[in-house]
């Protein structure tokens, strides 16, 4: 029983946390806001998760293996990883585009580095096999990977904060700039006619999952309840 309680302690806490970080931004709610709204001792949020930071990565972690549960019925990463790594991108900026709530969230967990740590741990092993393709030399294929998500997701939080000071930048040419910048990290060739086909082929499975699944363009409506 001890641990079943245990177990509901730790959920309504991250559920709590998720709605919160979400609804009001991450860096606007404090471990005081979240025990008072989950009704939990802040000694115990601090026992459960350690950091707000882990919070926030299980938050990008659950978020990743909803989306990518509704994306496979139209591209997996066994059918091509480098496809599905753009096109997953491709629909969280889609998201972030349609809903101002995830795209706070988003903008705010970027300046705790978590977007790397995330991809490192739920997309490893797609992007090791692109680095293999691409005849990495790396002896630690983990510390090339890491440099890898470093420039691409280094790159991404530099051009958010300029998007965020107000800089005329529009999703379309942002995210052709990320696959570019993704291109020249894993050393694959950066040619005009490969990103094209890249869009093409991601845009297709995007437009497809979201006419399918409209409810995806807001997550109030399918990673948390308000």
């Amino acid at each position: 029983m001890k641990r079943k309680e245990n177990g509901n302690t730790k959920q309504k806490i991250y559920e709590t946390a998720k709605r919160l970080y979400i609804e009001h931004g991450y860096f606007n709610i404090s471990n005081k806001r979240l025990s008072e709204e989950s009704g939990i001792n802040q000694g115990l949020i601090t026992y459960y998760f350690k950091s707000k930071k882990n919070i926030a990565l299980a938050v990008l972690t659950e978020d990743y293996y909803i989306l990518s549960g509704y994306l496979k019925y139209f591209i997996t990463p066994e059918d091509d990883p480098l496809i599905y790594i753009v096109t997953f991108m491709n629909v969280t900026f889609q998201i972030r585009k349609h809903d101002p709530k995830a795209r706070r969230f988003i903008s705010d967990v970027m300046q705790e580095d978590l977007l790397e740590e995330f991809a490192f741990i739920n997309q490893k092993t797609e992007y090791l096999k692109l680095l293999k393709k691409s005849n990495c030399s790396s002896k630690n294929p983990a510390t090339q990977l890491k440099l890898v998500l470093a420039t691409v997701y280094g790159t991404q939080r530099t051009i958010q904060r300029l998007i965020n000071e107000s800089i005329e930048l529009s999703y379309d040419e942002y995210f052709r700039y990320m696959i570019e910048i993704l291109l020249f990290a894993l050393r694959l060739p950066v040619t005009q006619d490969t990103v094209d086909t890249l869009i093409h082929k991601s845009d297709q499975a995007t437009k497809q999952l979201f006419e399918t699944y409209p409810h995806l363009l807001n997550e109030a409506d399918y990673l948390y309840k308000k």
